[in-house]
């Protein structure tokens, strides 16, 4: 029997439409922060040398991820331990040897600032300021060595990959991270986690209209944060008659995801199948969302008779860390940034905190475990 949750689901539908009504455009075209512009047109501005530096990305650079604790670690932590690939023909076959063996993958987080909350306070000038900022501290070579290293004593590598892992980056920041790398040469790619999604679901259907499903934290989703990106890569791709259900997983959910999404999805009187759905959750396990699947659809159970045509027949469902490592993978291989070092891969961690000299704008980037609150 389905459960009919159609409180549930107008509820969301009103949130994210207010939310939508109340935020300023996420597309291509606005005009960028006033910080890009100023880095952009000044030479001597060192920001503006470094960016121009990385017109050829070193391939001994880091993997470097940058974006709220949670999400940041457990991409991290994704991207040390996978074999889904074939590290000498890239194929899909594990090989016993861990797909980004040999690189350093560095994390960069901040536990002050809650972008979803910047957002919901419609603070956007804010988190695209610091966007960027977290940005140019994770692709720079110096980092301060303790919270009251003023000057930045400290060396590091810089970035040959960007990894953007709160979507609230994507939504209100990557847009003026690609516009300051146009303007300054900088040619590293940004990877992003809805577009990196998307171009698994759109991968042999481009310029299609599709029906997407969204699962993610409610967070992101009263928010509209989702809807906002969506949107942008709906036009981007000329899907512009795609749709996107966009539905929250509250915490500790112990529900039957799929099928509760099914159930809702057949509530909101949408006709047709889904193509697609994306898990923006990182603590969903995806083989058991895709066996679940398999059960629901299969001839041989009653339950098909309900939710068997309401996927399509290449329906996909596709998470977010295997988007993202994915994502990775292919521009190394196609841009031949693999360090090619024999080595597991390894993992290092900077904070960002508030500079102590409270006169100064800014932060500093220190060590994950050099910082003593005071």
């Amino acid at each position: 029997m389905i459960d009919m949750k159609t409180g549930t689901l107008l509820a969301t539908a009103v949130l994210l439409a207010a939310a939508a009504a109340c935020r300023p455009a996420a597309e291509e075209g606005r005009p960028t922060i006033q910080l890009v512009r100023d880095i952009a047109a000044d030479k001597t501005d060192h920001r503006n040398a470094l960016l121009h530096s990385l017109a050829a990305p070193d391939r001994h650079a880091d993997i470097a991820i940058i974006g709220d604790r949670l999400h940041s670690n457990a991409l991290a932590q994704a991207f040390m331990t996978n074999d889904v690939r074939d590290n000498i023909d890239g194929s899909n076959n594990p090989d016993g040897l861990q797909d980004f063996s040999g690189e350093c993958i560095t994390v960069y987080v901040d536990d002050a600032s809650s972008a979803p909350a910047l957002v919901g306070r419609g603070e956007y000038e804010t988190l695209r300021n610091f966007v960027v900022n977290e940005m140019l501290s994770a692709v720079d070579t110096v980092y301060n060595l303790a919270q009251f290293d003023l000057e930045g004593l400290g060396k590091k590598s810089g970035a040959k990959v960007l990894v953007l892992s709160d979507p609230a980056f994507e939504a209100y920041g990557k847009f003026d991270i690609d516009t300051l790398f146009t303007l300054t040469g900088c040619k590293l790619d940004v990877i992003a986690p809805v577009h990196a999604m998307l171009d698994n679901v759109f991968e042999g259907r481009e310029g299609k209209a599709l029906t997407i499903g969204v699962l993610c934290d409610s967070s992101y989703c009263e928010n509209g944060i989702y809807s906002d990106i969506i949107r942008q890569e709906f036009a981007a791709r000329g899907a512009s008659g795609s749709d996107a259900v966009i539905l929250p997983i509250a915490q500790n959910d112990t529900t039957d995801l799929l099928q509760d999404f099914l159930d809702r999805f057949i509530v909101s009187g949408r006709q047709g199948a889904l193509d697609a759905l994306i898990v923006a959750d990182l603590d969903v396990d995806m083989e058991a969302l895709r066996t679940r699947l398999g059960e629901l659809t299969s001839v041989t159970s009653a339950e098909s008779l309900t939710y068997r045509g309401r996927v399509g027949q290449d329906f996909r469902i596709i998470g977010l860390s295997e988007a993202i490592t994915d994502s990775c993978f292919r521009i190394l291989r196609e841009r031949n940034l693999f360090s090619h070092d024999i080595a597991f891969p390894r993992g290092r961690g900077f904070m960002f905190i508030p500079r102590p000299d409270k006169d100064s704008e800014g932060f500093l980037t220190i060590p994950a475990l050099a910082y003593v609150q005071d």
